[in-house]
């Protein structure tokens, strides 16, 4: 949960930015890349986490699968919503605030470290 609150705050700091720099609808793009980026990683999250409370390594490994594919799928069904539905959707920023969530998980890491 930490780190998707960390990958929603950086996005939506990164989109204020974006506001104040290049206009609203730009910073629309940014923000529906940061929500494309996160979705799917609290997807995953809940598939691993949030579905069981069983130990047994096999069974977690069978949900991490599952997970990223689903993750991987719910990610390509989102991008193909936003780039259809969405104009104007703005590519250049959509896809920086995709890679800003994906930023932020590597940045969870060094932050949310144990030991």
């Amino acid at each position: 949960m930490k780190v998707l609150l960390l990958q929603l705050g950086m996005g939506g700091v990164l989109a204020l930015a974006v506001a104040l720099l290049a206009g609203t609808s730009e910073s629309t793009g940014f923000l529906l890349g940061t929500f494309v980026g996160v979705i799917p990683n609290a997807y995953l999250g809940m598939r691993i986490v949030g579905f069981g409370t069983t130990t047994d390594a096999r069974e977690l490994l069978r949900s991490a699968w599952a997970g990223e594919i689903g993750k991987l799928f719910l990610t390509v069904l989102l991008m193909v919503a936003v780039f259809a539905f969405v104009r104007p959707a703005h590519p250049g920023w959509f896809l920086a605030g995709f890679i800003a969530v994906q930023v932020a998980s590597w940045v969870a890491l060094i932050v949310f470290r144990r030991g």
